[in-house]
């Protein structure tokens, strides 16, 4: 059955028939995997994500093709995501936000210490289980979209445009990130993370913008928001923050 659906492709639930249990499918859209480089580039990711065992990263456990139908199968996680908890119950408390920031970053610096960049950290993709375990999805994929062609000579709202028309996620992504995905490091996660705590608190994006490239450019020139105003109540020590 159809559990969800995200820029990549669909994710279904289904039994992995070699392992004999429950598994979350993702069955990757073709434009998602448009050049050979590209589907190259998915498999060398899988297989770095496979080697992730940790219990804040939703485990990966293999891929395949079929009749040129590319797919993901992964730990099935019963559940919501921080993006749909925070849609139903408003803002967080300070308290319920940061022990999730706290169980995603031991995820990330685990991942960082293998060499594993998430480049797509963001509430949707922070996954709350029935035991209150957040479990990072997607550990490292979002580098299969890139493209090898650098934006040499472009100006920065080219290349936001170009990162916009690419990526599609822009409230969590790093000023570094925004201009040229491939410099993604360790760094821009904890950027991601800091804005997916934003979130969290306030119920709304670090910055408003009438279009993609306009919440980019805030990103690389705006000033950092204040949480004095959350409906949480913020402790100052960690608004400087």
């Amino acid at each position: 059955s159809k559990i969800g659906e995200g820029g990549m492709g669909q994710v279904f639930k289904a039994i992995h028939r070699r392992l004999e249990r429950l598994a979350a499918i993702k069955v990757l859209r073709a434009k998602s995997l448009d050049s050979p480089d590209a589907v190259k580039r998915f498999y060398q990711e899988v297989r770095v994500a496979a080697r992730l065992n940790h219990q804040n990263i939703v485990t990966t456990y293999d891929a395949s093709e079929q009749d040129g139908i590319h797919y993901l199968a992964m730990e099935y996680v019963a559940g919501l995501d921080l993006a749909a908890l925070v849609k139903r119950d408003g803002p967080m408390p300070v308290v319920q936000a940061l022990d999730y920031l706290i169980q995603a970053a031991s995820g990330l610096q685990y991942a960082h210490g293998k060499g594993v960049v998430h480049r797509d950290i963001k509430p949707s993709n922070l996954l709350l289980d029935t035991e209150g375990t957040v479990k990072i999805l997607d550990m490292g994929l979002a580098r299969i979209t890139e493209s090898d062609d650098a934006s040499v000579g472009a100006t920065l709202a080219e290349r936001l445009t170009r990162t916009c028309q690419m990526l599609g996620t822009v409230d969590y992504m790093s000023p570094e990130q925004a201009t040229d995905t491939r410099s993604a490091d360790h760094r821009s996660d904890i950027y991601s993370l800091g804005c997916t705590l934003y979130r969290l608190l306030t119920g709304r994006p670090v910055y408003a913008g009438e279009s993609a490239v306009m919440k980019l450019m805030a990103h690389c020139e705006g000033a950092i928001p204040s949480l004095a105003d959350s409906p949480a109540e913020v402790p100052g020590e960690l608004d400087a923050a």
